[in-house]
């Protein structure tokens, strides 16, 4: 869809107000589960109405989706989240970013199949990535998937042995293979 010159600025200032408006409130600190309070709560619910007010004007526009869906799941949204994140998904799928919120998401929503092949999918773009070997090593350890979950962690603290996060999934691992550790389940590892 062609934009005029007037509409792309009108797209871009209504989109830029509402991914402003949730900066702190989504992307403080990384993954921020802390309870919302009732602005915070009314101020992404703004976000996400302006946000779908972009999606109207520019429908394929991914990064709007992504945002959306990143309301969402700060909200606990999952399902919404989930399901904007897999259009998103279809439109650009060599952003890394996309399958890697769709594996946290399908998590969530205890959709082992999907949150599998996002987190493959994450890592076939980015192979080196320690952090995405390592979610997708969980992944595959709660599947029971135990020998690829193992190769696959072993490659992530080959490439970053100090990484003390994949330290503790080698470990879970390990122990789950061992039978001195049960497995872990979609509660557990999104805590």
């Amino acid at each position: 869809m062609e934009l005029s010159p007037k509409k792309i600025a009108y797209f871009n200032f209504v989109y830029n107000r509402a991914t402003a408006r949730m900066e702190k409130i989504v992307f403080a600190d990384g993954y921020n589960n802390k309870a919302l309070g009732f602005f915070d709560k009314r101020k992404l619910k703004k976000s996400i109405r302006q946000l779908e007010e972009c999606l109207t004007m520019a429908p394929q526009h991914f990064q709007t989706m992504v945002f959306i869906a990143k309301a969402h799941q700060r909200m606990g949204e999952h399902q919404k989240a989930f399901a904007h994140l897999e259009k998103a998904y279809t439109i650009e799928p060599g952003n890394k970013i996309i399958p890697t919120e769709a594996s946290l998401e399908a998590m969530h929503l205890q959709m082992l199949d999907k949150a599998l092949f996002y987190s493959a999918a994450a890592v076939k773009l980015e192979e080196n990535d320690v952090r995405l070997l390592g979610n997708h090593a969980m992944n595959l350890l709660i599947a029971a998937q135990d020998e690829e979950a193992k190769r696959t962690i072993e490659k992530a603290l080959k490439l970053d042995p100090k990484d003390e996060v994949n330290r503790n999934v080698e470990r879970m691992i390990k122990g789950v293979m061992a039978g001195i550790k049960e497995r872990p389940t979609f509660k557990s590892a999104v805590g």
